[in-house]
């Protein structure tokens, strides 16, 4: 039987090509991104951040309803329920998470930041947490 000229569906073969393309280039690792932003980037989360003395991460995910900063060069974990940010007076989200124990206050401003390894983000980010201020540097991942 003639294929129809007209028919532009895709065949199920075809259908798989694309799919198996779409997924590889979602899992790829990013090269502007660190291994632990590349991790959150593929668990849907929206932000990464990172700073030092001590190193510490922080990962924004939405679609996990959760926040959750890492410190002292990963010895400690603290997850946060999400809550979307507040509009600060010059432009900046600033978030007020909570656990059951701890309050978080981040600050996100569209301001370049330059981190200890001389590379260049897009994004300044201050972290409030238990009476200490942490400064760093923060990315979109999606």
């Amino acid at each position: 039987e003639a294929a129809d000229a007209n028919d532009f569906r895709l065949k199920a073969a075809e259908v798989n090509k694309v799919y198996s393309e779409v997924l590889a280039a979602v899992e790829a690792d990013r090269s502007d991104l660190s291994k632990a932003a590349n991790d959150a980037r593929r668990q849907n989360a929206q932000f990464f951040a990172a700073g030092n003395e001590p190193g510490w991460s922080l990962v924004i995910n939405p679609s996990k309803g959760e926040v959750v900063y890492t410190g002292d060069y990963g010895k400690e974990t603290k997850s946060f329920g999400y809550s979307t940010p507040d509009q600060g007076p010059s432009g900046e989200s600033i978030y007020e998470v909570r656990s059951l124990k701890e309050n978080m206050r981040i600050t996100i401003a569209s301001k370049w930041c330059t981190d200890d390894a001389g590379k260049v983000y897009p994004y300044t980010v201050g972290i409030e947490l238990n009476g200490k201020s942490y400064a760093g540097c923060g990315i979109l991942l999606q």
